[in-house]
């Protein structure tokens, strides 16, 4: 069990740093260019290519690579998303707080059926449940599907 410990603290120092890069590039490059859909799409296609590496990993720094290239579009993605939320926001000045709390939980949803979810796919084609190739693709998917819809629906933003 000890041995999984330097195995975490390397994933999670690649993630902080690849979340803090994604954030702050995506933030401030979306902000400057005025734009918010490319990235939003770029975020998830980084997500899904980091999801589709681990999901093929044979290798640990394949799945350190697929990692960091997710948690870099998961941060692109929130922080971008978060800035279009509030350009698309109605009666900012008066209802800011009913609006966020709607977007609140529409961003906690997904977070707690996907835990539900992703036993049922591990679980496909697998006696033992470790199916994790099809968690990492239908992840993947899911995440460009949204971003697609986000991309294709919100016409009041760039």
């Amino acid at each position: 069990m000890r041995d999984i410990a330097p195995i975490i603290a390397i994933v999670s120092v690649l993630g902080i740093g690849a979340s803090t890069l994604g954030a702050l590039v995506g933030g401030s490059w979306s902000d400057r260019l005025g734009r918010r859909r490319p990235f939003i799409l770029g975020a998830a296609l980084l997500f899904a290519g980091g999801a589709a590496l681990m999901a093929f990993a044979e290798a640990f720094p394949v799945l350190l690579c697929g990692a960091a290239l997710s948690s870099l579009g998961v941060a692109m993605f929130l922080a971008v998303n978060q800035a279009m939320v509030l350009d698309v926001l109605p009666h900012r000045e008066t209802q800011y707080g009913r609006f966020m709390a709607i977007t609140a939980s529409s961003q906690k949803i997904p977070s707690a059926i996907a835990p539900m979810l992703a036993p049922l796919i591990l679980a496909i084609g697998s006696a033992s449940a470790t199916n994790y190739t099809a968690l990492y693709l239908i992840t993947g998917s899911l995440v460009v599907v949204g971003g697609a819809i986000i991309v294709t629906k919100v016409h009041s933003v760039r």
